[in-house]
């Protein structure tokens, strides 16, 4: 920052307020909040850059950059953006940022922008911005594009954009979410971040990759299709398996989009009937997750924001009694939920009218919902097992573990073929008498996620690797 401003700055995002501007003075401890109030409302400030005498702060989710002048101490411009700004512009006092696909230059003498004529590939934007010189003496604008490795090149002297991809040796990715086909003969898993959809056939030992597909938090397999809840933007996404007409239908195709809702993911997907009931964890709404309900017929969808109040819908069972049966996590938008995690029910056909179980447990999460071997209802709270009775609205417990870490997606349910239950939990794989409750550990650590086979074979993932415990 130079010696113009004895200070540093800095940004906030706690559960009692959004987002926040300090400037903070190190000689004399001084903290001051400089966030004028029409930035207040926002969820967070996303990036900040300083270039000269200007601190460029991106707001979270409205896509508007806020300009203070550090000397003169007050903002002094904003526009809209969809990136960070570069670095300053070796050849000309101005900055250049991305605002939907397009590049803009911010003069910072006269505090306007102009648009380039210049343009990203669609539906990517610049994730960074630095001017670099290259081995051939080039001073070119640089950054990447996506995750797929693509970076541009921008020369400001002959305005000339170029988009390129390195030829680098493939590497892997770690594993993330999994399940089985309806049959049990194909075991299906996605990747972190990079995504991508691999189907490993259970019979040949071999596997094919699904492409384009990003990140996802749920998985729900159905006869020829299934149904994607991608990151980020809460997206609901349907892959068609039956089709064999090339290029026909787009794979995947985008159902529905929550991030006007504020959701970023699909944590819990279920089907009834036509029905796909969706729910969300929320990054940048002002209270909890969304129950949605998608009819794959009509195509219509219906929407219920901050369902449970202030936290987030993490596990969805569809019960055979009519009933729809859910979970929470008291996590949501960066904060925790005053109230514990809920685990409560509601009619198909009145989502609004909702009844809360009195689980037996002062819970963070209530996760991974099943029917049982038994008929009953079991779950996960933190690293609790628990079974539901609905006919007699009792419950039973058998601790497994008395802590537990993040904010959803930590435990596994699944059926065994052979009466039993088996789950993760924090990295265990465990084994379940329904008829005692009686818990056995199969294997004590890296053990994440869980899948079965049409033989009974157990599937869990650990980094990049697949592992089968017969």
């Amino acid at each position: 920052m130079g010696n113009f401003i004895p200070a540093i700055l800095g940004i906030l995002s706690s559960a009692l307020t959004k987002a926040n501007l300090l400037k903070w003075n190190l000689s004399t401890g001084k903290k001051e909040h400089i966030l004028p109030l029409k930035y207040q409302s926002e969820t967070y400030i996303y990036k900040m850059r300083i270039v000269n005498q200007y601190l460029f702060a991106r707001m979270y989710p409205s896509e508007k950059i806020a300009v203070y002048d550090m000397k003169k101490n007050r903002f002094v411009a904003e526009f809209p953006a969809s990136s960070i700004v570069s670095n300053k512009n070796p050849f000309k006092n101005e900055v250049y940022y991305t605002y939907k696909g397009k590049f803009y230059r911010f003069d910072l003498k006269t505090l306007k922008t102009y648009r380039t004529n210049l343009s990203l590939p669609p539906f990517t934007e610049a994730i960074s911005l630095d001017f670099v010189k290259k081995k051939n003496g080039e001073t070119v604008l640089t950054g990447l594009v996506d995750n797929d490795g693509r970076y541009y090149e921008l020369n400001p002297i002959r305005n000339r954009l170029v988009i390129r991809k390195p030829t680098l040796p493939a590497q892997p990715v770690n594993l993330y979410t999994m399940t089985q086909s309806l049959d049990g003969s194909k075991i299906i898993i996605n990747g972190y971040m990079s995504g991508g959809l691999c189907i490993y056939d259970v019979d040949t030992k071999k596997e094919i990759e699904l492409k384009p597909v990003s990140q996802l938090e749920t998985i729900l397999v159905t006869p020829g299709k299934m149904y994607l809840g991608a990151y980020p933007k809460a997206r609901l996404l349907e892959y068609d398996l039956a089709s064999k007409r090339k290029g026909y239908p787009i794979n995947p195709r985008k159902l529905l989009n929550l991030l006007s809702y504020g959701q970023t993911r699909i944590t819990a997907l279920i089907k009834k009937d036509n029905t796909l009931l969706l729910g969300t964890y929320p990054e940048n709404s002002t209270g909890g997750g969304v129950l949605a309900l998608y009819d794959t017929v009509s195509g219509k969808s219906t929407v219920y924001p901050n369902f449970i109040n202030n936290q987030s819908i993490i596990s969805l069972l569809a019960y055979k009694d009519g009933y729809i049966y859910g979970g929470t996590s008291r996590h949501a938008n960066y904060k925790v939920s005053k109230e514990p995690a809920r685990f409560f029910r509601f009619k198909l056909d009145n989502p609004k009218r909702v009844e809360f179980l009195p689980i037996p447990l002062n819970s963070v999460m209530i996760s991974s919902l099943i029917e049982g071997p038994d008929g009953n209802i079991w779950g996960m709270a933190n690293g609790t097992l628990f079974q539901y009775n609905p006919s007699t609205n009792s419950f039973k417990t058998k601790q497994i573990l008395k802590a537990i870490s993040g904010r959803f997606k930590n435990a596994v349910l699944v059926n065994g073929k052979n009466g039993l239950l088996y789950g993760t939990v924090e990295g265990k794989l465990f084994e379940v008498d329904p008829s005692t409750m009686k818990v056995t550990i199969l294997l004590d650590h890296n053990a994440w996620d869980l899948a079965i086979d049409k033989n009974g074979t157990l599937y869990v993932r650990n980094l990049e690797r697949l592992y089968s415990f017969p």
